[in-house]
């Protein structure tokens, strides 16, 4: 029986560990989104926008297979089809609607229940490497400088609030501008971290809090009985 136990501890140990590591995303943003999002280090999902070149590719592809595009979109409409019947089947069998009240009292508990549990996360999170090129233009030049205002406005304000919610760590930001071209360019990278057992603590004191919020509202709903007359 001990090899059990041995296999039971390595099992806690692993899941332990994986629960302190982070998981990081890492966004840049161009003409074209890039973001990845790593586990451990390891790359678990990647978004990105095509390119130009891509998406003639993907067309020209297209056009060359009209069946396998007709076969697809076989597929897709079966199973919106699908959809549509489970929805169906769905509001058939739904509940009487609750009440205007019963719905403001299920908002309060949840805005309660997420009050400090939201605002630990946010503490926990990590902003990091964050760059920004940015040169702003507009259809005159007059445009262009206000353009730049406004620009240089919501920089301030965003970084305002970031270093007043999570922890930020700001590598280089430029703003310039540009009076001729019309057309605004920019490059802007940056990595968020947070680990998983923060945000499962969170979820789960989230759940906590929201629970016991709405066990009191029921108590004190039904908790005091109307006095009879004599």
């Amino acid at each position: 029986m001990s090899w059990i136990w041995i296999v039971l501890i390595d099992i806690l140990l692993i899941i332990i560990v994986a629960l302190f590591l982070s998981v990081t995303v890492k966004v840049r943003l161009t003409s074209e989104a890039d973001i990845k999002i790593k586990y451990a280090g390891i790359t678990i999902l990647t978004i990105r926008q095509e390119t130009p070149e891509e998406k003639a590719a993907s067309e020209k592809k297209k056009a060359e297979h009209p069946e396998r595009v007709e076969k697809a979109k076989a597929k897709q409409a079966k199973k919106q089809a699908a959809k549509e019947k489970k929805k169906a089947g769905k509001k058939a069998e739904e509940k009487p609607k609750k009440t205007l009240e019963e719905n403001l009292e299920l908002v309060k508990a949840l805005l309660y229940g997420m009050s400090k549990p939201a605002k630990r996360l946010f503490s926990h999170i990590r902003v990091t490497n964050v760059k920004a090129d940015i040169t702003v233009s507009g259809d005159d030049a007059a445009a262009a400088a206000l353009n730049y205002g406004r620009m240089s406005l919501l920089i301030s304000s965003v970084l305002s609030l970031l270093y007043c919610t999570v922890r930020l760590s700001v590598d280089n930001i430029e703003l310039g501008v540009d009076f001729q071209s019309g057309k605004t360019v920019y490059d802007i990278g940056f990595k968020v971290k947070l680990r998983i057992s923060t945000a499962l603590g969170c979820a789960l004191w989230f759940l906590f809090r929201t629970a016991r919020k709405m066990l009191a509202q029921r108590k004190s709903k039904g908790g005091v009985a109307p006095e009879k007359g004599n």
